[in-house]
This record gives C-alpha cells, structure tokens and sequence, in this order.
C-alpha cells in the first residue's frame, strides 16, 4: 500500500468520504419519509439503507459513509450532511495550514451550492 511504504510513511493519508447515492430507490420504493433514524430503523426503507451502509463500507471501507437522494419529485436526503461534511474538513484542514488539500475541500463546497 502506498501509505505504508517507508519513503511515503511522511504523508498524510486523506479521508475518503463515500456517498450512498439513490438511496430513495432502494426497496420498499414506494416508501420515501426521510429523515431516517438509520441506528434504531423503524420502517423496512431504513433497514435496507442500513444494510445497504453496511454492505458499501466492509467493501469500500471509507472514513465515512453517508446516504443520499437528490429528487425531483420528492424529498431530498442528506445533501445538507454532507456539505457540513465538507465544511468541517476544509476548516480543519485550514487549521493545520493544509492549503492544497483545503482549496479542494473549497471548490467542492463551491460545487454543491
């Protein structure tokens, strides 16, 4: 792996942030009520987007996983999550005069409004 090779062992990793996409046409798709309590799923929707979550991060394995809708005819989901996200890291980053990988945070919170 690239990080744990000796001469790159000075180099940050970066956080990896996936996005559960679509997650509105997961089964039941006629059940659509966000917000959903994902830790303590109520409805048949929040247990398949919680398999799903699970499923996505053992294969993937990112820092973080987060799903997400963006409809046109119904409700979006988390696209507000994932801005505060964004802004969190580009803020930290910031903090640790992280410039380059701040600047990229930026112009992907830039993107999203």
């Amino acid at each position: 792996m690239f990080y744990r090779d000796e001469k790159h062992r000075n180099r940050k990793k970066p956080r990896i942030l996936a996005l559960l996409n679509q997650v509105d046409r997961l089964q039941p798709v006629s059940e659509w009520h966000p917000p959903y309590d994902l830790n303590n799923p109520s409805s048949a929707k929040a247990e398949t987007i919680k398999a799903a979550l699970a499923y996505n991060q053992q294969q993937l394995a990112p820092d973080e996983i987060i799903p997400v809708a963006v409809c046109d005819d119904k409700a979006n989901y988390n696209i507000e999550q994932i801005a505060e996200i964004l802004l969190f890291n580009y803020e930290t980053a910031s903090t640790l005069s992280s410039i380059g990988a701040a600047w990229s945070i930026k112009r992907l919170i830039l993107l999203t409004k």
